[in-house]
């Protein structure tokens, strides 16, 4: 499968999991610009000189996309749908990851009975160009889904439709995801427009092997299924959500309210509106100057403050973005693939100063040098005792020099360490242009590493030659998402996974000259016995017993930090900004839905325009 459609799989994913960034409409005179976002910001007084949403809008900061003629409206191929996946498409269940809860959308109920789980449908729904949504919809959803490669199919053995409002998934062994597993994916393929390909790809689900694979013959006839399915390219993206595509330019997608929603009477706007907001300084202007009722951006202390300040109406309430801010070192090149080396460097940085910069109201990551799983649900795994063994990082440049000594590294008189060759050690930090807390970390770090002795300096790179330049290996160390525990957050499964399977080739764990490369490196457990962390993470998906999975999350952990696999340097907080003067309705701070389901309050009525 290529890069792009891994890539691919994992936002379609994401997408329905994490909360959308919905930015109110305010009304003006004139257009405003900050960048290259446009906000239609007019406002009109009411007979009692208070500002309202006449027109019931939220402008959503949407990031970036491929503008027209690119912008196209299949899933499934690059370029297609853009930031509007929330809007447009819909789970059969909206999965809160943090709490592990599940609301109904296009499914109305869930029966879960181990080795398979049946689903039934919500009748009345239909697709935005009138069609009727049934079941067929949903096993062709998931024959491209297999072609995609989404995760599900690691698990589903296969997948039936008794009626037209039935679905069975048939899992091949019992896991502790089923679920998860039938919510995390949205229904984004219709039958009418995409059976053709569907139909082509169900014969090949049945021909796998026992370990799930394919001959050659059948991944060449899938490649060229993949190929064909890749080059649709129709006009607008097309679901069975709240809104509807209309319009698509450079600098803004235009979604309007879908009358034959089936919760239509409790959505409250008639209009939203996604503008293209590049950078986080582009976005920080656009809060500054009070014309965003939600949005998910991060900055520094002080503009952060500044923007509380300014604007008393916004509110800001930082929530974990289920991931850790973290310095990775490419393993497959010297002194890194060192660990010595790598546990100096960790004991050389002050972590809590690295997060005081770079995003202040995060929390620090300053003990070991990364748990493999959030720090803030540790104490759910890990025992006391078990997290007193292992090693702890805490800021030692003493502790640095003393290792390095040791290893056989060496500092000249002019304070410069030299490597086991005797040459002068002067080396990068990677990051991407224009993620601000990324560069400012990245910024600190280095110079925490020179002043130490290491020379460093930050190289910025593209946004989007940034993770292609990560897994061909040109880079010393990068700033990263480390623990992402996106999707089956609650659960540590989800960061091991991602690691090991997703990471391994970025880190350089794995041949980066072999596309087909698996992790196959075994590390020293807890008492000394051979880890296999990819039979582990496969283990842990389908044991049921929870002591048993603590048993292997404590293997997982003690790998992943004694070897230094990576060095976390905060559990990154999001900051979810609301603005109170426009929209109503918005829960508390502490309720999950604020950002972990933005679009459920949308759905289930809870938000108005005032």
């Amino acid at each position: 499968m290529s890069s792009i459609m891994k890539r691919l799989s994992l936002i379609l994913a994401v997408v329905f999991l994490l909360s959308i960034f919905l930015v109110g409409c305010k009304k003006s005179s004139t257009e405003q610009t900050s960048g290259t976002a446009k906000v239609n910001t007019t406002q009109e007084n009411t007979s009692g000189g208070s500002l309202v949403n006449k027109d019931k809008r939220l402008v959503i900061d949407g990031g970036i996309w491929d503008a027209p003629p690119v912008y196209h409206g299949n899933p499934f191929a690059a370029g297609g749908i853009g930031p509007v996946g929330g809007v447009v498409f819909e789970p059969l269940f909206q999965w809160v990851s943090v709490t592990g809860e599940y609301y109904p959308r296009l499914g109305e109920s869930m029966e879960d009975k181990g080795t398979e789980t049946i689903v039934h449908l919500r009748k009345g729904v239909v697709w935005q160009d009138g069609k009727p949504f049934t079941s067929k919809d949903v096993l062709n959803n998931y024959y491209l889904g297999f072609l995609s490669g989404w995760m599900i199919w690691t698990y589903l053995d296969s997948i039936e439709a008794p009626d037209d409002y039935t679905v069975v998934f048939k899992w091949k062994q019992p896991t502790i995801m089923n679920k998860f597993l039938v919510s995390q994916d949205g229904e984004v393929a219709p039958y009418h427009i995409y059976g053709k390909w569907g139909d082509q790809v169900k014969p090949y689900i049945s021909k796998r092997d026992a370990k799930g694979q394919l001959d050659e013959e059948s991944n060449k006839a899938l490649s060229k299924i993949r190929t064909d399915l890749q080059a649709f390219k129709p006009q607008l993206p097309l679901g069975t959500g709240p809104f509807k595509v209309k319009t698509v330019t450079a600098s803004d997608i235009i979604c309007e309210k879908f009358n034959q929603y089936w919760g239509a009477k409790n959505v409250h706007f008639n209009q939203v509106r996604y503008v293209k907001v590049p950078t986080n300084e582009v976005a920080w202007s656009l809060l500054r100057s009070g014309q965003l009722d939600y949005a998910g951006r991060v900055g520094p202390k002080n503009v952060m403050d500044e923007i509380l300040q300014k604007n008393s109406y916004i509110k800001m309430y930082p929530e974990t973005d289920l991931t850790t801010f973290s310095l990775i070192f490419n393993m497959e090149k010297a002194p890194f693939n060192d660990l010595n080396f790598r546990k100096a460097i960790v004991y050389a940085i002050n972590r809590d100063t690295v997060r005081e910069v770079s995003l202040y109201y995060s929390s620090s990551v300053n003990d070991v040098a990364t748990y493999g799983i959030l720090p803030s649900i540790k104490d759910r795994w890990l025992t006391p005792d078990f997290q007193e063994k292992l090693t702890k990082f805490t800021y030692d440049p003493s502790k640095a020099e003393s290792i390095l000594k040791e290893a056989g590294y060496s500092k000249g008189s002019d304070n410069i360490w030299r490597d086991k060759s005797g040459k002068a050690m002067k080396y990068e930090i990677s990051v991407p242009g224009g993620w601000s807390d990324w560069v400012l970390a990245a910024e600190n770090m280095a110079t925490q590493l020179t002043q130490f002795g290491i020379p460093t300096k930050v190289r910025t790179i593209d946004n989007a030659q940034y993770w292609d330049m990560l897994n061909k290996g040109n880079y010393d160390m990068a700033i990263e998402f480390g623990v992402g525990a996106w999707g089956f957050a609650s659960h540590p499964f989800t960061t091991f996974n991602r690691i090991y399977n997703g990471l391994a080739r970025e880190l350089g764990l794995i041949n980066r000259n072999d596309p087909n490369a698996k992790m196959t490196k075994k590390f020293k457990g807890p008492n000394g016995e051979d880890v296999d962390v990819i039979e582990s993470i496969k283990q842990l998906a389908v044991t049921l017993d929870e002591q048993a999975q603590k048993e292997i999350i404590n293997k997982l952990v003690f790998v992943t930090n004694e070897n230094v696999i990576f060095m976390d340097f905060l559990e990154k907080k999001q900051p979810v900004w609301i603005n109170t003067k426009y929209v109503e309705g918005w829960p508390d701070k502490d309720d999950p839905l604020i950002y972990y389901a933005g679009w459920q309050m949308i759905v289930n009525g809870q938000l108005k325009p005032r």
